[in-house]
């Protein structure tokens, strides 16, 4: 998909989707050029681009996981039960979520198939804010737009890596 297309399919499901914690938030979602960040991405470089300059937040502290389709800590953080209309656990047992939640899961397993079929080098990443916000935690996903084009003549396969994009909320925990 086209960055212009992915990013415009980004803002029309973060405009209707808010991240539910003590206080909902929106979800903002932007492109840093590769040229910017480079061929790997991390929280330092979030702190450098978002929380080191004079009129920015601080940050006490930050950490990454690992973001995939398949189980891992950071799509687990990140998602948690939101693309759920039933959450099954380990002991078997369930909760079959409130009619509010069950409204938007099909939009969070959206959000979360167009994240993971258009990008790659995925990762979460959690920034935790200093005082006088030390109650709120920034939430990024973020992963490298890879264009994929296929030969119709020869089916090679061809990709070039572009872009990050990410997605960034916030929750407040107190």
């Amino acid at each position: 998909m086209p960055a212009d297309e992915l990013l415009e399919a980004f803002q029309e499901l973060g405009d209707s989707l808010w991240y539910p914690s003590e206080t909902d938030a929106k979800l903002e979602v932007f492109i840093l050029s590769s040229k910017e960040v480079g061929d790997a991405f991390s929280q330092e470089d979030l702190i450098r681009l978002y929380y080191s300059g004079e009129d920015q937040p601080r940050s006490t502290s930050s950490r990454w996981a690992e973001a995939n389709r398949l189980v891992s800590n950071g799509t687990m953080e990140f998602f948690r039960d939101l693309c759920d209309v039933i959450t099954t656990y380990a002991d078997n047992t369930y909760l079959i979520h409130e009619a509010h939640h069950r409204e938007y899961a099909h939009d969070w397993r959206e959000l979360r198939n167009l994240f993971f079929d258009n990008l790659v080098h995925q990762k979460f990443i959690r920034i935790s804010l200093a005082e006088p916000d030390q109650a709120r935690h920034d939430l990024y996903l973020v992963g490298r737009h890879i264009e994929i084009q296929e030969d119709p003549d020869t089916n090679e396969l061809r990709t070039q890596l572009l872009d990050w994009f990410v997605i960034k909320t916030f929750v407040i925990e107190t």
